[in-house]
């Protein structure tokens, strides 16, 4: 039969990313002799956000998750970090209006465990992060904080199951090293600030750094089950977030909010800027590797150093480069060993 292996192509048109998609529908002969009609995409032409959309939305998270510290340098003057938890969060409260709730009366008793626990660590972590400010340097602060993919992969491994081998191990150790070597620069080259020395800084940084990794390992859980709804869990962070801070600040009378034009409009961005992160990162979540996204979000270590050197005119020590070199590089050689293991 003529035309066995004929071969049209039919432009159909990506609604997702507004480019057109190529589809080749190739005809060939069955074993009984009739026609068939195969369909093989072709995606060459489809853009970034359509071939893998989770890695379009960690990029999204981790360039938010890095406006979000530049602001909370700018404002540090004006609030506290009490504060700054209330205008981060109440803005959050807004993805009530669309939570999904066909699908929320499905959810059982771990689910909204879960929920709560992921809302209750960002809220303690992220105020533990602000809190060490007051000791640290925001990028010191942000280079222990934000190294959280190797230590989210030990913890994933010892809480979850998943597997862990000797790559792994050898990357933790050099990560470590790196953190340490971070946080002894820190502890050596500032001196004590009005709230007390380095050391209880880079104290608080670490089990701010803690918090988060439970965050991530919960979020994990989470896309296990198959549960990770994106409004869901940012109103559970702008309800942890807003009645915590909302307690303390009544308890410490420290209720005076920003008053000049500036502080106003930047108190906005702040807020507007966590709706967007955490969007972003609970829609990555549901079709990406946790390891892509905490690499996207590590990114903004280094920008936050350029910032103080540059803005601040803080200079950095070899040490310290060496020590954001070691974690920065263990993190990017196991977002490389993620990525050929999924290859493979």
């Amino acid at each position: 039969m003529q035309g066995n292996h004929q071969t049209s192509f039919v432009l159909s048109f990506c609604s997702a990313c507004a480019d057109q998609k190529v589809t080749r529908k190739q005809i060939s002969v069955d074993s009984q002799g009739n026609d068939r009609e195969d369909s093989l995409d072709d995606d060459r032409s489809v853009c970034f956000s359509c071939k893998r959309p989770g890695l379009f939305w960690a990029v999204i998270a981790g360039i938010s998750q890095t406006l979000q510290i530049l602001l909370l340098a700018e404002t540090a003057h004006a609030l506290n970090s009490l504060q700054t938890m209330f205008l981060r969060s109440l803005p959050l409260l807004v993805y009530v209006l669309f939570i999904s709730w066909n699908e929320a009366v499905n959810y059982d008793s771990q689910d909204l465990v879960l929920n709560i626990l992921f809302g209750l660590f960002d809220v303690i972590g992220v105020s533990s992060f602000l809190f060490s400010t007051g000791f640290l340097p925001v990028s010191d602060a942000t280079a222990i904080v934000c190294n959280q993919p190797i230590p989210s992969t030990l913890f994933a491994c010892i809480f979850l199951g998943e597997v862990f081998d000797v790559a792994d191990g050898a990357l933790v150790i050099l990560n470590a090293i790196g953190l340490v070597l971070i946080c002894k620069t820190s502890m050596e080259n500032y001196t004590a600030s009005s709230q007390g020395p380095p050391v209880v800084g880079v104290s608080i940084a670490l089990f701010a750094l803690l918090c988060l990794v439970l965050l991530k390992a919960t979020a994990r859980k989470l896309a296990h089950r198959g549960r990770e709804d994106p409004s869901l869990v940012s109103l559970m962070v702008g309800c942890s977030g807003t009645m915590l801070s909302t307690v303390c600040l009544t308890i410490t009378d420290s209720w005076d909010m920003p008053s000049t034009t500036q502080e106003i409009l930047l108190s906005i961005l702040l807020g507007l800027i966590a709706i967007v992160h955490f969007y972003s990162f609970t829609k990555a979540l549901q079709t990406e590797n946790m390891m892509y996204i905490a690499t996207a979000i590590t990114l903004s270590i280094p920008v936050v150093y350029c910032y103080d050197v540059i803005f601040k005119g803080i200079i950095l020590s070899l040490v310290t480069i060496i020590g954001v070199g070691l974690s920065m590089g263990s993190t990017l050689l196991l977002y490389v060993k993620t990525c050929v293991a999924n290859h493979d």
